[in-house]
């Protein structure tokens, strides 16, 4: 009898180490989408549904990031200065030139940060659930008296 036991309970280890590898590996496509594409808010925004409750953190540390990223690239100066000019010739072609402060939150290393955020948040949803599932499965091995059963 233990030996079957110990079998489902290795079946359902690989079973619940594959689901979890999958929920990672979606939260991650999905953080890598948002940041690879031209306008990434709304993958981020569903990784980070996905990712709940830890995915609040990920969105919050993303703002951090981004004002950490802009700051170090401004030469971490509290100020922004940004000058414009532009115009048209003959031929109809328009053109804008801006410069100032540069944008620091942009490129590989801000986006892999935003990926690792979301990576976390679903490692720690899993930790979570796993001593939620832990401390359940304590619970019922207890005796409604104190008894172990």
């Amino acid at each position: 009898m233990r030996t079957e036991s110990r079998q489902h309970r290795g079946h359902l280890g690989s079973a619940r180490f594959l689901s979890e590898a999958a929920y990672v590996a979606l939260i991650t496509g999905l953080a890598i989408v948002g940041m690879a594409s031209e306008s990434y808010r709304p993958a981020l925004l569903v990784a980070a549904l996905l990712a709940l409750p830890c995915g609040l953190g990920a969105i919050g540390g993303l703002y951090v990031l981004t004002g950490l990223f802009n700051w170090i690239a401004a030469g971490f100066s509290t100020y922004n200065v940004t000058h414009e000019t532009g115009g048209c010739n003959l031929s109809g072609h328009c053109w804008t030139r801006t410069w100032g402060t540069p944008v620091g939150a942009r490129g590989f290393l801000f986006s892999a940060c935003v990926v690792a955020l979301f990576v976390g948040a679903a490692l720690a949803n899993i930790l979570i659930f796993r001593s939620v599932v832990r401390s359940r499965s304590t619970n019922e091995l207890i005796s409604p008296y104190g008894w172990p059963t």
